[in-house]
Parts: structure tokens; C-alpha cells; sequence
């Protein structure tokens, strides 16, 4: 019992440690926000406009049963709806689920509208999601990594004094300086 314990403990304090890297990493964003509020489109606009949709084409979907052993079209129509609900709540403007199961894709579902900028004056613009959008995620990624690498750590796969190059030999480069980061 106190293994599990420890390791419940353990789990929770990581999950703590993302939290407030997540919460750090957002901040300066949620601050630009505060100070330019952004003229959002309505959810009633988002959700008529960008409804949500498969991105898999049938021999996909029939690929994706036979490695699910069940039906993938359900489980996209499933994504579907409740993508369609965070949209109609305004609590997504746009967004794509991904989902893969033993290296094959399972989901693929989006919508919703993303702001780009088009015409020689640059006017804003809001058009639907489509499996070609392309997201700017910025620095979130540095959480997210920091907390995979916290995992493989906790696992024995990582070390944190370990040099990368010993795990990505390219990293280095021949670059005796880069050879010894950790």
C-alpha cells in the first residue's frame, strides 16, 4: 500500500509541477489578451460556419476499424459532437483532434474558424478549419516537453544529467560545447 502510495503522490506532484508550467507559459499570452482583446467571432457564427468534420476519407475509416476492431466512422462521428458542443458553447474557436492507436489513425476530426490575414491590406479574415490549417503554438510546447521528459525520467528512460547527445547524437554536431549539454 505504501508503494502505491508513494507513487500516487508522485504522479500528483508532476501533475502539480505541469499545472503551474502550463500556468507560467500561458500567462504572458492571457496577459496580451487582457490588454488587446481580440474581436472574436460569435459561437453561432463559429459553429454555422465551422462545423465539425471528419478529415478521413473511407479507406481510412476501414483501415482504422479493422486495427480498432470496431467501427472508426462511429468514434469520429462521436469526436464530431463533441467538438460541435465546446464550439456552440464558445468554448473552442477552432480546433483538430488526432488520435492514433498501434501507429494508425483513428480520428481525425476538426472545425471551428481560425483568424488568418489575406487581400494587400492585410485585412483579418476568419475561414473554417481544414485538415491543411496550421496552428501557431508557440511556447506551450516547452511545457508539454518538460513534463514528457519528467515522466521518462520518473520511468529510468531519461537522466537529467545525462548529455543529449548521448540520447540524440545529432544534437551535437561535432560541437565539442554541444556534446556536454545536459
Amino acid at each position: 500500500m505504501a508503494v502505491l502510495w508513494e507513487e500516487a503522490w508522485k504522479a500528483s506532484a508532476l501533475l502539480r509541477v505541469a499545472e503551474v508550467l502550463l500556468f507560467l507559459f500561458l500567462l504572458p499570452y492571457r496577459l496580451f489578451r487582457l490588454l488587446n482583446p481580440a474581436k472574436n467571432p460569435s459561437p453561432e457564427l463559429v459553429a454555422s460556419k465551422g462545423r465539425p468534420q471528419c478529415f478521413m476519407d473511407p479507406e481510412s475509416l476501414a483501415h482504422a476499424s479493422r486495427v480498432l476492431g470496431s467501427d472508426a466512422a462511429a468514434l469520429n462521428e462521436l469526436v464530431e459532437g463533441l467538438l460541435d458542443r465546446q464550439l456552440r458553447q464558445g468554448r473552442q474557436l477552432a480546433v483538430v483532434v488526432s488520435a492514433y492507436y498501434k501507429g494508425v489513425e483513428i480520428v481525425h476530426v476538426g472545425g471551428g474558424l481560425h483568424r488568418t490575414h489575406a487581400g494587400a491590406d492585410r485585412m483579418e479574415v476568419w475561414k473554417p478549419v481544414t485538415p491543411r490549417t496550421r496552428f501557431l503554438v508557440n511556447s506551450i510546447t516547452k511545457a508539454v516537453c518538460a513534463v514528457a521528459a519528467m515522466a521518462l525520467v520518473d520511468c529510468g528512460v531519461l537522466g537529467y544529467d545525462e548529455p543529449v547527445a548521448s540520447y540524440w547524437p545529432e544534437f551535437a554536431n561535432g560541437d565539442p560545447g554541444k556534446a556536454k549539454l545536459t
